[in-house]
């Protein structure tokens, strides 16, 4: 529904087209609450190849880079600390930006 959503961008050209191309600018998810999946309330950023998860019940973050590590299988979060910070710093800079409302402490 339109009035519904804030921002977003239209994903139906991934499946229908071999010919899309990759966001100039950064996706961002924030899912503050918890569900019946094991998802726990988190975010991430998706910046160029970069992806970063951040879980808000351990207090870490996870980095990927998807152009080598398309599965997620590789955190790069500890060995890149300064390559952590920037996405990192982007998806809190987005949150603000928003009003994004965060979880309350248990």
């Amino acid at each position: 529904k339109k009035k519904q959503h804030v921002d977003g961008i239209n994903f139906k050209p991934i499946t229908a087209s071999a010919k899309w191309k990759r966001p100039v600018r950064p996706l961002h998810w924030h899912y503050p609450h918890y569900h019946g999946s094991t998802w726990t309330p988190g975010a991430a950023i998706r910046d160029g190849n970069m992806k970063l998860i951040e879980f808000y019940d351990y207090g870490t973050v996870e980095l990927y880079d998807l152009s080598n590590d398309l599965g997620e299988t590789k955190d790069l979060s500890k060995s890149h600390p300064e390559q952590t910070k920037e996405p990192l710093d982007k998806l809190h800079a987005w949150q603000k930006q928003i009003g994004a409302k965060m979880p309350i402490e248990r």
